[in-house]
């Protein structure tokens, strides 16, 4: 379990730690600028590193979730970000 990426995909399986950080931050400055699917299905629980890090993308670039059914707290904190400038200064 872990972090498998795919060219433009990102599956999260599991406990995410933040040992995968920099080899994601390596593989999203490669794909930018394109749309990037983050696949969080079978996720059990991310961390905040590599939340910082699909945020600093979404403000760049586009990107898409796909969730599983149940209510995680990382869920609504990606859904609820807003990018805009005057919540990011």
């Amino acid at each position: 379990m872990g972090t498998i990426i795919d060219d433009k995909n990102v599956l999260f399986e599991g406990v995410i730690y933040e040992d995968d950080v920099v080899v994601l931050r390596d593989h999203l400055q490669i794909q930018a600028p394109e749309v990037i699917n983050f696949n969080f299905k079978k996720c059990d629980d991310i961390h905040l590193a590599m939340l910082q890090l699909i945020f600093a993308y979404k403000k760049m670039y586009s990107c898409e979730y796909s969730f599983s059914d149940d209510e995680k707290l990382y869920k609504k904190v990606l859904l609820g970000f807003d990018g805009s400038e005057k919540y990011c200064n």
